[in-house]
């Protein structure tokens, strides 16, 4: 049967392409002949590799069929021998029980009074989280990107223009005052000590936040750092200067921020 299953399809399959290519349909047919013997052929010694398998051992032929028709059971030695080995390659303490974990956590979330254990703190770190990962605040995203971004960089500059104005011949870039120097205290040093490097802070970080530059925040950050490390050497440097200068310290305690005590 499947000989002549073999016979029709390749008879077939030679006909079409002769047809469709304007072959000799005889020297297709010798074609298709050939390749019908040879199908028959190897149909034939499979036929015959089985049978002699399953003559020579038919309880391992039937259990080879069963087995590739079905996945193989492990039995519960074999289970137990898996189990032990497992145990044994984790260290002792380190099997986590996932089940009786979160049952923990659960109870930890519901110890301490209502009120009295951070849910606003810990509602505004979500929230923040949040804002984070969905790439804004909701509602009122575009206000704050206003206030952050060209609002604080004028603001920034205002400090500037306004220390500029109050220092005139004062003004230096160095940690050390200079000899015609003289210790200035209104204006704008009313509400923040150094409004100029204030300023410089306030105009860096609003252009990070108006073209959305993550570099540009972070350098804002370290010249935080850096201004932050230049001020306490200018400050000791104008306490020897100027005697009066500690008091002012103590009077005025925005250091690179404006304060409205």
């Amino acid at each position: 049967q499947a000989a002549a299953s073999a016979q029709t399809i390749c008879f077939q399959c030679a006909l079409q392409f002769a047809r469709a290519n304007c072959f000799d349909t005889r020297c297709v047919v010798v074609l298709a002949e050939d390749m019908r013997r040879g199908i028959v052929l190897l149909l034939s010694a499979v036929a015959a590799y089985r049978s002699i398998v399953a003559f020579v051992n038919p309880a391992r032929s039937t259990q080879r069929w069963v087995a590739a028709a079905r996945p193989r059971e492990r039995t519960g030695a074999e289970q137990s021998l898996r189990r032990s080995a497992l145990v044994r390659a984790v260290p002792d303490g380190d099997i986590i029980d996932v089940g009786a974990t979160v049952q923990q956590v659960v109870e930890n979330t519901q110890e301490g009074e209502v009120g009295a254990r951070g849910e606003i703190l810990f509602a505004t770190q979500a929230a923040i989280v949040l804002c984070v990962v969905g790439g804004g605040v909701p509602i009122v995203g575009n206000f704050l990107n206003f206030v952050a971004g060209p609002l604080v960089m004028l603001s920034g500059a205002a400090l500037i223009a306004s220390a500029v104005y109050e220092l005139r011949g004062s003004l230096s870039p160095w940690v050390v005052p200079a000899k015609s120097a003289t210790l200035k205290t209104g204006g704008v040093f009313e509400y923040v000590r150094h409004p100029i490097y204030a300023g410089l802070l306030l105009l860096c970080f609003g252009l990070g936040v108006v073209t959305s530059s993550a570099p540009r925040l972070i350098l804002t950050a370290i010249l935080w750092y850096v201004l932050d490390q230049k001020v306490t050497v200018e400050e000791k440097n104008l306490a020897q200067r100027y005697p009066e200068y500690p008091a002012y310290m103590e009077k005025v305690t925005g250091r690179l921020l404006p304060s409205f005590d």
